[in-house]
């Protein structure tokens, strides 16, 4: 009990900002299965936690659930989705409107037994599941030893530019 407790307490329980993120555009990657989403956002999600809390993160991606009208809390619960880590493109210069503009290389996975593996969704499978929506949710995920996963709101991305973009 005493080794639970003290590993609760590492965990820190401090309510940190929202950070909004907009779609931008999606594009073929191409010779590769990766679809490039832009997006933006005025917070620095490359240094989120550095700015609110001191402390380094372990890494930024980009998370889309696949099934309709899916509001995710983590994406372990998600049996289809897109992800991918991001990166910084654009910084809040001039024309900018002090927003960060990032991109993410997304593929498609499906988790078929509530997580326990994952395998990658064929393009023509993922073809079907998007014409079946209007459009897809998907959240910045980012995390740290001492706070854990933090995610961003919601960002809707029309289905119809992801289908788009992959034919």
């Amino acid at each position: 009990m005493l080794v639970l407790m003290l590993c609760a307490s590492c965990v820190k329980g401090i309510k940190l900002p929202e950070s909004r993120i907009e779609f931008v555009s999606v594009a073929e990657t191409k010779g590769s299965p990766f679809l490039d989403l832009r997006f933006s956002s005025k917070t620095n999600l490359l240094t989120f936690f550095k700015s609110n809390t001191g402390e380094d993160q372990l890494g930024e991606a980009l998370i889309c659930s696949l099934d309709q009208n899916v509001a995710f809390e983590r994406r372990q619960d998600l049996p289809r989705y897109l992800e991918g880590e991001m990166v910084e493109v654009g910084g809040p210069g001039p024309g900018q409107d002090g927003k960060h503009i990032y991109s993410a290389r997304l593929f498609a996975m499906q988790t078929p037994d509530g997580g326990t593996s994952s395998t990658f969704i064929p393009k023509a499978q993922l073809l079907e599941v998007l014409r079946g929506q209007d459009s897809l949710a998907c959240r910045v995920f980012t995390s740290s030893y001492s706070y854990g996963g933090y995610y961003s709101n919601s960002m809707n991305v029309p289905a119809v530019e992801v289908v788009r973009a992959i034919e």
